[in-house]
């Protein structure tokens, strides 16, 4: 049973990892792009709001909110692979 608290114990370190590490880039993509199109993609993916509703809040129609959650994650992403290529 050691064997499997053990695995059990990187897993979770390894999901925290992947958090800060996820949480550092969408830090330093906020400050790149536009605050409206951060909003949107927080609202999604954090929130889980589901693109109607962050649509109606916006003003704006689906297809927006659904090219914006794709670039901002495309961004992300981006940054990501920066932070684990170059640790902070």
């Amino acid at each position: 049973s050691g064997v499997s608290s053990t695995s059990e114990l990187e897993t979770l370190w390894d999901l925290e990892w992947e958090k800060n590490l996820t949480d550092a880039a969408m830090e330093r993509v906020k400050k790149r792009i536009n605050a409206e199109h951060y909003q949107i993609f927080h609202l999604l993916l954090v929130k889980g709001l589901s693109p109607a509703r962050v649509a109606s809040l916006f003003k704006i129609n689906t297809a927006k909110v659904y090219l914006v959650k794709h670039r901002v994650a495309r961004l992300v992403q981006k940054e990501i692979q920066l932070l684990k290529d170059k640790p902070l």
